[in-house]
């Protein structure tokens, strides 16, 4: 090989931070390397200490442009990157708020010296990491295993920011894969994209205060990790051995802790730890507050009866009087099949989670389990018979089932054909595409995509024929002989091509015998523009979506892990603060409650608790304003949902509540006739 030169680039942005820096910089080995240096406010100690680590240094002073990223470019369009064999970048960074990434505590330095420790934490490290590079010609960058993360999709502007970025670099790569943090070491050949005119300065934001991640920084922070897919070569993660077997230890251990018969583990003893005994004997031995809540999960009956819980009916609402119209969403995920076994394991439906779900406090309502419909099977339509009977007799109008559509491919479509082709079930229906990424949730920071939702050629045809069945039967809703369709987040498309899906599709209907289509989308991830502003008709509520609400404190005993939010709901309702002046068609929807324990565990998990009668007032004012501002063929309130159990968002009777939602529903219809 060539003389297996590396070029480091440090940014100092915190010089409090040189002496450490330094430390790190003298586990480089086993090669000739050059040392630059940028940073913002130029500081003579620091630059005598660089000094002093590296006579020949290059310290050069750059504007507070584009964080750690631009300075980064900077460098490359300045050297010759045929001089290098590799390119080391590493940078300050200043302590985290965020308390786990993948499971690992992750607060203070904890980010920056698991980066930069995985590159040069010492000298071994670094050798090895260099002989990596040298014997794998198909390995272009090593990272941190911790920080190695797919795209997200969360940010519409990220989003959007990134993807028009690869077209103008005319990047063809599909990889979705970034070190974040950028810290770094690659080969020195990828980077000479970099040098290219239109990447420039003056398109960079001025770095503030904040780490927002909208800025074209943020999105050259992937692209510098995508461009080693677009040049033919892998990242390849460096794992942390002493940080992963601390966390294999510690799942052992939360797994000794879960077991709930004391019987069954005083029996394995010879499978336990002698730290896991040690673990055990205080558990039994100790009353503080984590004790206690440990005590609650093993001892306790974990779904009681609520003060608020309601027995079944023997009485139907008479709807005679009744315009309002209340559409529950559908969720058809509770059958097996087979993508969800290749991806979550054999037998997994969405009752898997729902049951293995524990309190992460002492008041939390967890797990939610069923009764009246029990754990149903959605791979036949049986218990559709009892749903809609249920549906009926408290009030219910109409299911919109979510519908996944990928370019052809549909998922969890089953229980929906099953509906269309079972006249019997009388009852009202729409759809609602679920038109983004299917993805697997790892971590707050960690989406692993299993099918990925593009907008492709063809697609505007093949979907409208898809669902042109379920339009023309006689139960779909209909506003003035227009079809209701609810795209969930059209903002993910390119405008363009979605002006020219809704037309085709608006274009189609009237082909087939309806006056339109009557488009819907809904108010998610922060997304509030017009539904004009799309090409819709209308828009529909989501709570949780766009809800700002105040955390909850705990005056109870809790995991000492817990760090979900927990919202109050309650002045939100009793000031009517979900009220609002629109210029737009907008259909109301309310919750019964939201819990994505049962998904998240006690991390990153988010907690709306509405009381029976909090979740009626939401509802009676919601029918009241929808009287007073939605034309009669329109009087529609939504409700998420009939059956999200893995969310905790649930119609259908419980243990702890029985039907009391049910029941408020019905009151809520029937005193605002």
């Amino acid at each position: 090989m060539k003389n297996k030169k590396v070029l480091v680039h440090l940014h100092l942005y915190y010089h409090d931070q040189i002496d450490f820096m330094i430390k790190k910089l003298n586990n480089i080995n086993n090669c000739d390397w050059d040392l630059y240096v940028t940073f913002n406010t130029e500081n003579l100690s620091s630059n005598k200490k660089l000094l002093k680590l590296k006579p020949d240094v290059h310290l050069i002073k750059v504007d507070n442009t584009g964080y750690d990223v631009w300075p980064f470019i900077q460098i490359m369009k300045l050297v010759n990157l045929n001089d290098y064999s590799y390119i080391l970048k590493i940078h300050t960074k200043n302590k985290s708020s965020m308390k786990y990434i993948k499971d690992y505590k992750a607060t203070g330095y904890w980010w920056r010296d698991q980066l930069i420790n995985s590159l040069i934490g010492s000298k071994n490290k670094f050798k090895k990491n260099l002989n990596i590079l040298d014997n794998n010609p198909a390995i272009g960058m090593l990272c941190s295993e911790v920080f190695l993360f797919e795209t997200e999709d969360q940010l519409p502007e990220d989003t959007y920011m990134l993807d028009d970025e690869l077209k103008l670099l005319n990047f063809k790569t599909k990889s979705r894969k970034f070190c974040a943090g950028t810290m770094f070491m690659a080969r020195a050949e990828i980077y000479n994209f970099l040098k290219r005119d239109v990447i420039r300065k003056s398109r960079f934001e001025h770095s503030g205060g904040s780490s927002c991640n909208t800025t074209l920084a943020h999105a050259y922070e992937r692209v510098l990790s995508l461009a080693v897919d677009e040049f033919g070569f892998n990242i390849y993660p460096v794992k942390n051995y002493k940080l992963y077997f601390k966390l294999q230890l510690k799942q052992i251990l939360e797994t000794i802790f879960s077991i709930k018969n004391t019987k069954f583990y005083s029996g394995r003893q010879k499978d336990i730890t002698i730290l896991g005994k040690k673990f055990i004997y205080c558990l039994h031995n100790s009353k503080s507050e984590k004790i206690k809540y440990l005590e609650y999960i093993l001892n306790n009956n974990l779904s009681p009866k609520s003060e608020y819980y309601k027995d079944l009916s023997d009485t139907t609402i008479d709807t005679k009087n009744i315009n309002t119209k209340i559409i529950a969403f559908y969720q058809p995920q509770f059958y097996t099949f087979k993508e969800n076994e290749k991806w979550h394991g054999r037998g997994f439906t969405e009752w898997t989670n729902v049951t293995k779900a524990i309190p992460q406090y002492t008041e939390h309502h967890q797990p939610q389990l069923p009764v009246d419909v029990g754990f149903y099977d959605l791979s036949t339509d049986k218990i559709m018979y009892r749903q809609i009977e249920l549906a009926k007799q408290y009030g219910i109008s109409g299911f919109c089932f979510n519908y996944y559509w990928f370019s052809g491919k549909r998922l969890m479509e089953t229980p929906i054909f099953n509906y269309l082709n079972n006249k019997e079930l009388d009852f009202p229906f729409c759809l609602c595409w679920r038109n983004e990424n299917y993805s697997k949730q790892l971590d707050i920071c960690n989406k692993e995509i299993l099918i990925e939702q593009k907008l492709l050629d063809g697609d505007d045809e093949k979907f409208f024929y898809d669902i042109l069945a379920f339009f023309k039967d006689t139960r779909y809703i209909k506003i003035d002989n227009k079809p209701v369709l609810i795209i969930y987040r059209p903002h993910l498309f390119n405008i363009n091509r979605f002006e020219k899906f809704v037309k085709t599709l608006r274009t189609l209907a009237k082909e087939n015998g309806f006056n339109d289509l009557y488009l819907i989308n809904a108010k998610t991830f922060g997304y509030c523009l017009k539904p004009e502003k799309y090409f819709m008709d209308a828009m529909v509520e989501f709570p949780p979506h766009n809800l700002v609400l105040n955390k909850r404190q705990l005056n109870c005993s809790s995991n000492k892990n817990f760090i979900g939010k927990i919202h109050d709901v309650s002045d939100y309702i009793n000031n009517n603060e979900f009220i609002y002046k629109t210029d737009y068609r907008l259909f109301k929807t309310v919750f019964p409650g939201w819990d994505n324990t049962a998904q998240q565990g006690y991390i990153w998990t988010d907690i709306f608790n509405v009381k029976p009668y909090e979740y009626k007032k939401w509802l009676s004012e919601c029918i009241k304003w929808t009287k007073q501002n939605n034309p009669e063929n329109e009087q529609f309130v939504f409700v998420n949902s009939w059956n999200e159990w893995d969310k905790g968002a649930h119609l259908e009777p419980d243990q702890r509540y029985g039907y009391a939602y049910l029941q408020a529903t019905r009151e809520a219809l029937e005193e605002t006739a």
